[in-house]
């Protein structure tokens, strides 16, 4: 029980970091866009909403307590949130043609877009987040799994009449 606690903690801490980054980026880009006078897109906003949820529950679940290890619907929910937040982003990033190339001088290069960067490594953290919530969905259940019926249940040799 105690590596699944540690193991569980070590995700949250993970959880919490990709969604402060997320969060720091998404954050500028809406920023720079009020500043030009600019409406920063949908996709932007459910961004950095499904940010601050996920930094909140993060922070709450970061305590150790035996409920935050079975809460795995709610981790599968913030999964599936977050992936959903990688599509609207991808959607995003698919025009601007990020790419990179090969030159037959030995050396990478990248497209003339200065934002591929950023939003690549945006990108990166949402993925990272989406996968750091799917695992602590699977430690949940299997924690959940391991401990289901030791409540309340008597074993064989242990049994009075």
């Amino acid at each position: 029980m105690i590596i699944s606690r540690l193991i569980s903690i070590i995700l949250r801490l993970l959880q919490l970091a990709s969604a402060a980054i997320v969060t720091g980026i998404i954050g500028d880009y809406i920023s720079y866009t009020n500043q030009a006078g600019v409406s920063p897109g949908d996709r932007f906003v459910y961004t950095i909403v499904i940010a601050a949820f996920s930094l909140l529950t993060s922070l709450i679940l970061l305590v150790p307590f035996t409920a935050s290890l079975t809460v795995f619907p709610l981790d599968f929910l913030f999964f599936i949130l977050w992936i959903v937040s990688f599509g609207l982003v991808v959607d995003f990033i698919a025009p601007m043609n990020c790419e990179w190339g090969w030159s037959w001088n030995g050396r990478y290069y990248l497209s003339e877009v200065d934002q591929c960067q950023r939003w690549k490594a945006c990108l990166a953290f949402i993925f990272l987040s989406a996968m750091f919530w799917l695992m602590s969905a699977i430690l949940a259940l299997w924690v959940v799994y391991r401990t289901r019926g030791r409540v309340g249940e008597r074993r064989w040799y242990r049994s009075h009449y």
